[in-house]
């Protein structure tokens, strides 16, 4: 066995320019040249109190022949923000059998990247591997190539190939074809496998809004939420449901979000998105696993969510999840006009309430307030505590009509006006 010159295993990005020493592009080159063919596994790391932030031009970055992990501290962004969609501007391509990108760490976030025919951010080809961990792929869009169609907004995986996703965010990204576009988040020709993770938005011109898999989809506890094709957002729009293979799918159904979002979808902060309040049966331990990732490897990175916290085994969806809990306020502006149902308290992030308002003889319940503006104007209000919240029912005096004349007429009391 020959060993390159530079046999160092791991490397630090120390700037986030496109080329040039201490750049990505640069570590990954020199982890090839040390990688033996592919032999020696390579590490690269970035800080985001080093780099937060990777701007490439052009070119892919084409990992060949190399077993790759690139570890993250904090939240690092990277896009390709070559003004052209040309047919290689993505970030990487993995290529080959014994290829494997894996990006672990909190949180890498590829964003932003713009891409002709397949796979805006990573495309996967020759049988090689890529395990995203704790990664969100933001914004990011494919559009019609040379040949027509545009496939897997953020990732593109050819036949042969494998991708797996644990604890991953998909946001906002699109497959824009004025013939063929499909799979807004993912494409994927032969097997993909998802734990935990969450597709929000995502959008295809003409198929599967959130993933294509011509392959079967293994998905885990993952959720689904206001995905579409061609702008409009159905349950079955999302992904290709003939071909899914997996437990506790959480979908939004037509334009209607999960109630945990309560009224709007969550957005993007730090790279993931807001914490989700869903509360549900023990994390599994039967999961199917893909080439070269095995149960126990899976399970390892599921233990923690996105966000770093620690999963108890009750709560067991999505990529960032959220065991916090929130208090509840409710009062009246007037107790001597009305009262309120006693829903004071605190509780877990998600619970449904419903509160009551009962005016008093002479008033009449007007609406709920919280924080200066109007809520309800039902007197049974019902919602999912996703915040502090303090409500407080407003009462009125029920207006009383002056009586201006009574008359007495052929044995009948006459009052005007009516009462």
């Amino acid at each position: 066995m020959s060993f390159a010159a530079n046999a160092q295993n791991t490397r630090a990005v120390m700037n986030g320019d496109n080329a040039g020493n201490g750049t990505l592009r640069w570590a990954v080159d020199e982890a090839i040249s040390a990688s033996d063919g592919g032999a020696i596994p390579q590490t690269i790391t970035i800080d985001a109190a080093t780099v937060s932030a990777i701007t490439l031009t052009g070119d892919h970055i084409a990992i060949s022949n190399l077993d790759l992990t690139i570890q993250v501290t904090g939240t690092v962004t990277i896009t390709n923000s070559s003004t052209t969609a040309g047919f290689n501007t993505r970030v990487f391509a993995v290529d080959g059998s014994n290829s494997k990108l894996t990006v672990n760490g909190d949180v890498l976030v590829f964003q932003n990247s713009k891409v002709a025919m397949i796979g805006a951010a990573v495309v996967i080809r020759g049988g090689a591997s890529f395990i995203a961990i704790n990664t969100t792929f933001s914004n990011n869009e494919v559009i019609d190539g040379v040949f027509g169609g545009a496939n897997g907004g953020a990732v593109y995986v050819e036949s042969g190939s494998f991708f797996t996703a644990i604890n991953t965010t998909f946001y906002k990204n699109k497959a824009n074809s004025s013939s063929a576009g499909r799979g807004g988040a993912v494409a994927a020709e032969s097997n993909a496998y998802f734990y935990h993770c969450t597709f929000i938005e995502n959008n295809a011109s003409h198929m599967n809004g959130a993933v294509q898999a011509n392959g079967t989809m293994f998905a885990y506890n993952c959720i689904f939420v206001g995905n579409t094709v061609g702008g409009t957002a159905t349950a079955t729009n999302q992904f290709n449901a003939t071909n899914v293979v997996g437990t506790n799918l959480v979908q939004s159904d037509a334009n209607t979000l999960l109630t945990v979002f309560d009224d709007a979808a969550p957005t993007l902060t730090n790279g993931k998105v807001a914490p989700l309040c869903i509360t549900t049966t023990a994390l599994a331990t039967n999961t199917i696993q893909t080439a070269g990732v095995t149960a126990a490897f899976v399970l390892s990175h599921l233990a923690k969510d996105q966000a770093g916290k620690t999963r108890t085994g009750t709560v067991a969806f999505g990529a960032v999840e959220s065991q916090e809990t929130f208090n509840l306020t409710v009062a009246s502006n007037d107790a001597t006009m009305g009262t309120v149902s006693n829903s004071n308290g605190n509780f877990v992030c998600g619970s449904s309430h419903i509160i009551t308002a009962t005016p008093k003889e002479g008033y009449k319940f007007s609406h709920w307030m919280q924080g200066g503006v109007e809520v309800s104007s039902s007197a049974s209000y019902t919602f999912n505590l996703v915040e502090d919240k303090t409500l407080t029912a407003v009462f009125e005096v029920r207006k009383i009509t002056r009586i201006k004349k009574i008359n007495v007429k052929k044995g009948r009391l006459i009052i005007t006006p009516q009462p």
